[in-house]
This record gives C-alpha cells, sequence and structure tokens, in this order.
C-alpha cells in the first residue's frame, strides 16, 4: 500500500488539484469573482564561459546563457540595458477577485534566488488576468582556504626563496552553477604542507567534509584546508584508450584518447615518494599499454599518473577458394585479363570500421556466395552477419561456396528454308517443331545436342552461358542436304533416235545423267524424248533402293522434290528383236605388275551382259561400266554375227591412290609424308613415317577421328581405297604430378580434335578400381566432377586455357594441368 501511495500520489494529488480548482472556479462565477493567475518564473541554470578574470581578488566568470538574437547576440533589455537572463516557469497560483479590483500577488521565497520588483494589475472579467514574478539567481561566493598550508608548496619546494602564497581564493558565479577545475584540481595541484596530507576540508559554519561541492551553493561558503601530519596521501591512476576515430595517437588528448573511468583506480603512497603504478597496467584485449613514467605524490592528493593504450593493429585474410576478385573483368576478356585468386588481406585497429565491400566482387563461376568461414573455429558468417568492427586478433577466413540451382534453358531447333540462297544467314531458318528444355548450372555452358532431322544436317552448335534468369536459348540449325537423283538408262541411248538415223555422225549418249539439290527442292528433269536401247523397248524406271516401279509420267509425281537421300532411278528395257552378242569385263588383278599384260586381268562373269544388235555386221554397242578404283581401258566395238559368236571385251586397269599421313603440328623424322599404291593393295608398314614434335609424345594415327588401334584400323590391315585416305598425328601431353604420391605418377592426357577438347586421368595399373573422386577447373573455375572432361572449342572460347583436375582417393589429393588453346 505503502509503494502505491508513493507511484500514484501525485496523480491523486493533481486530480484533486484539479477538482477542487473547478470547485473554486464555479464558486467564483456563482459569487460573481474573476480568476487572476501569478505565475513564477526562475531564472534557468546560469552558464558561464571557462576562462575568469580577477576582480578585487575573486575570480569572475562571463555568463553567457542569455537570450539570443537572429545573430546570435544576447538580446539587450532597453529598460536595465542588459543582457535579457533565460526564465522557466516554477509554479503558477489561481486567486478570484471583484472584476476592475486590483491583484493581490507576492512574490514567493526561493533559497538562492531573489525576486525581481513587478507591479500589480487590475484583473479584468475575462478570467485572462496574468501577473508574472521573475527570480533572479543569487550570486554565490566560494572562498577556498589553504588553512595551515600554502597555495604554491610545489614552488616553494622546489626554490625555498619563492614567497609564500596564502592568500585565500575567491569564486563567484549564480547559484546552482557547475564548479569546473580552476576551482578543485587545478587549484589544489601545486598546494600543500611539509610532511602533511590533505584530508577534508573545514566549512563556515564549523563542519567537516571530505568532499568539494559540485555546484554552487544558495550561499556563500568558505572551504578550509585541514592538513595532517604522518598520513599516506592518495593519488590517482587514470587509463585512457585511443578513440576509434584517432589519426595520431601520439598526441595524448581528449580528442584522441577516452576516459576509462572504470578502470581509474585511486593508490595511497608516502608523499614526496614516487608512485608505483606499472603492476596497474591493465590487460585489455585489443589495446597495448604506451610506456608511462612515474610521478611524485603530492601530499594534497592532486597527483594523477595517466596511462594511455594504443588499439592494436590487425589483420584480416580471405581465401577465395578459387572464387575471382575480378571475376566481371576476367568473364569479358578472358583473353587478356588475369585472373585474381589471391588471399586479399584487411588491415585495421582493433575496434574501428571494417570494409567488407571488396567482397562484393567476389564471384565464382555457377556458385553463390554463402559466406566466410573462420579457419579457426569452423563458424560460418554471411555476408550480413560479419562484424562490423575490427576484432581483438587476426582472422583467416575462406570463402565458402554453393553451387547455383540447376535453370531450364530451351534449345530450338531451326531449319534452312525450301528457297534459301544462303545457309550461313540465320535468317534464311524457320523453327521445327521438336523443341527441347534442358537444365543446367548457371553460368556454365549449355549441352545442347543435335537431333536427327531426315534431310537436313545440323551446324556447329554455338553453345551459350546459362544465364540465371532461364532467358537463356540456344539455336541449332540445320541446313537443308544436297542429295541427287541418277537416271541410268541401263545400256541405252540419251538421243537414240538421232543416233538411230545418222550414227556415223551422232555420237551415242549412253552417260548416267545427274540432277542435284537441296532437300524437297523442285527437281528439274532431263529430256526422255529421245532415249531408248538397241533392240529393246522401254519399260519402265526402277528405284534401286526401294526396287519400286515407275512410268515416266509418274517420275514427276513421286519424284517432284529431292528427297532426304540419293535416289538411282535406273531405266528397264525389254529384249525386243536382234542378233545377240556379249560384253565381258576384265579386271586388273591386285598382285599385277604390268597393267598392258591382258594375262593379268581376270573376268568378272556376274557383270558380263548378252546384248541385242538390229542388224548383222551392225556395230556393237558395248559401254564400259563405272567401277570405283578401276579405270577403263579404250576398247573397239564390233561387228554383231548372224551366229552370236561375237564377243566385246573391256579391260579396267586399277586406279592407284595415296596414304597422307599428317603430322598435326610435328615433322616427319624419317620416311615419307605420302605412300602411292594401287586400289586394294596392302600397305607396307615399311613404309610408315615417323613424326617427331618437341615437348610431346607421339601416341599414334587417327583415321576419320579414330585412334588406329582397333584391329580393323591397324595400319598393317589398311589397303589403298579407290580415293586417298588421310591419316593424323595424335600427340599426348603428359604432365607431372604436382608434389609426390606413394604409388607413381597420374598421367593427365587430352585428345585433340577440331569438335572436343577431352581430359581423363590414366591410373597406374591396380588403382582403377578404387574410389577416387575429381573436380575438373578451367582458368581456376570449378566446371565438372566428372570423369571424363568433355568440352567443345565454342564452350571454351578462343585463347589458352588451362585445365586442372583435383583427384581424390582416400584422403590424397593429387592435382595436374595440362594446356588448352583454342585458336
Amino acid at each position: 500500500m505503502k509503494n502505491f501511495l508513493k507511484i500514484f500520489s501525485p496523480f491523486i494529488l493533481t486530480l484533486f488539484t484539479i477538482s477542487c480548482s473547478t470547485m473554486v472556479e464555479d464558486l467564483a462565477k456563482m459569487t460573481k469573482g474573476s480568476k487572476y493567475v501569478v505565475e513564477h518564473y526562475q531564472e534557468i541554470v546560469a552558464e558561464y564561459d571557462a576562462d575568469s578574470s580577477l576582480v578585487d581578488g575573486v575570480f569572475v566568470f562571463t555568463q553567457n546563457n542569455y537570450e539570443k538574437d537572429e545573430f546570435g547576440n544576447p538580446k539587450i533589455n532597453p529598460l536595465t540595458s542588459k543582457p535579457d537572463v533565460v526564465y522557466t516557469l516554477f509554479e503558477s497560483e489561481t486567486f478570484f477577485a471583484e472584476p476592475d479590483s486590483m491583484s493581490q500577488a507576492a512574490a514567493k521565497s526561493y533559497k538562492g534566488f531573489t525576486a525581481v520588483p513587478f507591479e500589480q494589475k487590475k484583473v479584468t472579467s475575462d478570467n485572462e488576468c496574468v501577473i508574472k514574478i521573475y527570480y533572479t539567481r543569487n550570486e554565490v561566493t566560494i572562498t577556498a582556504d589553504v588553512g595551515e598550508g600554502i597555495w604554491n608548496y610545489t614552488q616553494v619546494k622546489a626554490n625555498p626563496s619563492t614567497p609564500e602564497d596564502k592568500t585565500p581564493r575567491k569564486f563567484k558565479k549564480k547559484y546552482g552553477s557547475i564548479i569546473t577545475l580552476n576551482i578543485t584540481e587545478q587549484l589544489l595541484k601545486d598546494s600543500g604542507k611539509k610532511s602533511c596530507v590533505l584530508t577534508k576540508y573545514e566549512l563556515s559554519d564549523g563542519t567537516e567534509t571530505t568532499i568539494l561541492p559540485v555546484v554552487f551553493p544558495a550561499e556563500d561558503v568558505t572551504y578550509t584546508c585541514m592538513w595532517e601530519e604522518g598520513k599516506p596521501a592518495h593519488y590517482k591512476v587514470a587509463h585512457y584508450f585511443e578513440k576509434t576515430t584517432c589519426t595520431d595517437n601520439s598526441i595524448e588528448n581528449d580528442t584522441n584518447y577516452d576516459l576509462n573511468i572504470e578502470l581509474t583506480n585511486v593508490k595511497y603512497g608516502v608523499p614526496e615518494t614516487e608512485t608505483s603504478t606499472q603492476e596497474n597496467v591493465a590487460t585489455v584485449p585489443g589495446f597495448t599499454a604506451k610506456p608511462h613514467s612515474e610521478a611524485e605524490i603530492a601530499a594534497n592528493g592532486s597527483t594523477v599518473v595517466n596511462i594511455y593504450y594504443v588499439r592494436n593493429n590487425y589483420d584480416i585474410k580471405i581465401a577465395t577458394d578459387e572464387g575471382l576478385w575480378n571475376y566481371d573483368a576476367w568473364k569479358a576478356d578472358k583473353q587478356h585479363v588475369t585472373q585474381n585468386t589471391e588471399t586479399k588481406t584487411i588491415s585495421g585497429r582493433y575496434g574501428t570500421s571494417i570494409d567488407w565491400s571488396s567482397l562484393n566482387s567476389l564471384k565464382k563461376t555457377g556458385m553463390n556466395f554463402v559466406g566466410l568461414k573462420n579457419n579457426e573455429t569452423n563458424e560460418l558468417f554471411a555476408k550480413a552477419n560479419l562484424p562490423q568492427t575490427m576484432p581483438a586478433g587476426n582472422i583467416n577466413y575462406t570463402a565458402v561456396w554453393a553451387k547455383k540451382d540447376r535453370v531450364p534453358y530451351e534449345v530450338k531447333f531451326m531449319i534452312e528454308t525450301v528457297g534459301s540462297t544462303d545457309s550461313d544467314d540465320v535468317n534464311n531458318y524457320i523453327p521445327h517443331s521438336n523443341d527441347r528444355t534442358k537444365t543446367g548450372t548457371p553460368e556454365y555452358y549449355t549441352e545442347a545436342v543435335a537431333i536427327e532431322i531426315p534431310g537436313f544436317t545440323a551446324k556447329e552448335i554455338e553453345q551459350q552461358e546459362i544465364k540465371e534468369d532461364q532467358s537463356t536459348i540456344v539455336y541449332v540449325y540445320y541446313k537443308r542436304n544436297t542429295t541427287k537423283i541418277t537416271f541410268d538408262l541401263n545400256g541405252g541411248y540419251w538421243n537414240y533416235a538421232s543416233y538411230r538415223l545418222d550414227k556415223e555422225h551422232v555420237v551415242p549418249d549412253s552417260a548416267s545423267k545427274q540432277k542435284q539439290g537441296k532437300f524437297e527442292t523442285a527437281v528439274d528433269f532431263p529430256d526422255f524424248t529421245e532415249m531408248g536401247k538397241r533392240a529393246n523397248d522401254f519399260n519402265c524406271w526402277k528405284d534401286l533402293a526401294t526396287q519400286r516401279t515407275f512410268s515416266t509420267a509418274e517420275l514427276a509425281v513421286n519424284y517432284s522434290t529431292f528427297g532426304s537421300s540419293d535416289v538411282i532411278l535406273q531405266a528397264q528395257w525389254t529384249k525386243g528383236t536382234g542378233y545377240e552378242y556379249k560384253v565381258r569385263h576384265w579386271f586388273e588383278k591386285v598382285t599385277s605388275r604390268d597393267s598392258s599384260n591382258h594375262s593379268n586381268y581376270e573376268l568378272r562373269a556376274d557383270l558380263t551382259q548378252t546384248e541385242l544388235g538390229e542388224e548383222i555386221n551392225d556395230d556393237t554397242d558395248a559401254v564400259a561400266k563405272s567401277i570405283d578404283g578401276f579405270t577403263a581401258q579404250p576398247f573397239a566395238q564390233k561387228k554383231v554375227a548372224a551366229d552370236g559368236s561375237t564377243v566385246v571385251d573391256i579391260y579396267y586397269e586399277r586406279n592407284t591412290s595415296k596414304f597422307i599421313f599428317d603430322v598435326n603440328g610435328g615433322t616427319i623424322a624419317s620416311g615419307s609424308a605420302t605412300v602411292t599404291g594401287k586400289y586394294e593393295s596392302e600397305f607396307d608398314m615399311d613404309d610408315t613415317p615417323v613424326a617427331s614434335r618437341t615437348g610431346w609424345t607421339f601416341g599414334g594415327w587417327t583415321y576419320k577421328g579414330r585412334l588406329v588401334t582397333n584391329e580393323d584400323l591397324k595400319l598393317e590391315n589398311q589397303t589403298f581405297d579407290a580415293d586417298d585416305k588421310t591419316f593424323k598425328a595424335y600427340w599426348v601431353s603428359t604432365v607431372s604430378v604436382t608434389g609426390t604420391t606413394t604409388f607413381g605418377d597420374i598421367v593427365l592426357t587430352k585428345d585433340q580434335n577440331t569438335t572436343k577438347v577431352e581430359c581423363y586421368v590414366t591410373l597406374p595399373a591396380g588403382y582403377e578400381s578404387q574410389n577416387w573422386t575429381y573436380k575438373w577447373y578451367v582458368d581456376g573455375v570449378y566446371a565438372s566432377d566428372e570423369v571424363r572432361f568433355v568440352r567443345t572449342p565454342a564452350a571454351l572460347g578462343r585463347g589458352v586455357h588451362t585445365i586442372t583436375v583435383k583427384a581424390t582417393m582416400n584422403g590424397q589429393n593429387f592435382t595436374q594441368r595440362v594446356t588448352a588453346t583454342i585458336e
């Protein structure tokens, strides 16, 4: 109940006062009285300039808390010719009197204040009469008397001829003003009495105290120093700590250092001996105490030993875990910008602000920045939770990354238009219906793959960097294939009608006619009007692939446009009446050394033809065949005999072709880069050249992109084709392990060709089945954890790239690098 009244009594009193006031006011109205108010204003606590002047032996200070004009100068009261001080309402009273009567206001007695004269006012019927009474603060004098001591004891001790100063010190300010150091520590700084200690003060009224006043009292007072012999004197040990805003800690002042009141302590010692404060040097994390000097202990307790502490400098180191500080610049110009993965150091004084802005540029391909891990505690800090001020010690951080979530990207298939005249112009392509959606890691490259579209061939795909906003589109462009339709008259002539009328002058045309064009474009048919075959009647055209037959008229319907593959249409004939003769085809043996000797040829009975001549003694109409790898020798037609004994022999000589050895950047050390042989003859291994290349190991020869290692591709099993064959040297770069291993070297190889860059790790025997994991990096940026690393040149981009593999097995780590140049 007591606490309730203590808390709520002001509130209850206010309610009571309001209620009473309302009742009195109502009563006054009933008695025809009018209200007037008396307001009591007290001068606010006076403020003074720090400096003082000595007037008649009294230190006087200049007051500065006057009302100010618009220019900041004290307002001058024209009545008093002095600046107006500032007053604040302290108390108000309400009275009632007859209208037009004079007020009966009376000044109050406030301790330390004096009322300013005022005038009574006439009470008005509108209850608006207010009398204001102002109270100025009294000026008070504090007198400091050194008692049996002297003010200049320190000086007299140093120079006994110095006159002793015992004059009391007087200080004048207004009541309630703050007492400054001029009156306390500075006043007592040099005072003293031989072999005595200042222990207390005697006041004017005879009472004693050990505490000096903080503000000027309401009345004049004298403090007389009281000295006591044989007691230890106290002295203060103050601890000042460098501010974070300090720019020069060699300057020991309030601008650069803050006093730590909690650490400040009082010690005691024999007056006029040296202080002992070395054990008082505090151990505070992040600070180091500067050397300080001891002082002589003053008997008056004014000695202060100041210990200053400077902020220590610390380093924060940030390892990037293969992130790049210059990621954006490197990404914009990989060919000229060197990756910056260095460990960054942020230095600063303990407690000062840390600038983490450099983290904004730290990025890693395909990764999100998670934060920094403290290497000592393993504690992870997100960017927003990193310390904002320099800690009291060095810290090593490592960037932590998380793989970005896979996002979808589109693969659009575009086919060349029928009327396109330029397959390199993307405007000549239209969408196909088989679009695909795939997913990949942002900032990696897409892995779009062409699909089979009949009649079209995909161009090289330009892979795109995957964007996080899912806007990535990869276009796969398909050129229309160019196909052929071959019209084979199968022994007939295109100009048979003309030839039959004038055999002497017309040369028969039996060569197959070819028409070619892009898939689905219109076919321009040859002229069929004069075609024919001796002693035969035209039957139909046969598609040799499908074995379907068509009349000439039906060709325009079924073969109006070029298809997705080549077509051979062969004329089919029905024998008519005439005289038979044979056409035999002889082919040079593979063992032949003399193509002019017909004994080196063998008959192909399956090709022997029985033809018809229309008349006896008519010339035969034999036609040489077109056989890959062979060339028909000239032959003469014969006269058709009536008994069917006529035979026309046609001999075919084997063509020669070449094995071409492309050293692929190397040189021929011995042998020839070109070896010639007859069609289907075996290649002599002794003719294989020896290739070399500085800094590389020869890995064999490739044929059509495949390494010549399989049985069917070994050079000793190769024969000369109808066309030349090109073999390309395969080179292997061998890189030694970085560091040492316990079981041997890991070899990193790269496959070189125009379509892909492939890297894989070749392990020593016995280690293939171990539990290995791999991490692949391109130019220091994480790329894959696959066993085999494969990228297209387009995905890597032009320039010199360093491909690194980190292989891990049972806690052992092995690192190797290889260089890939994309020109």
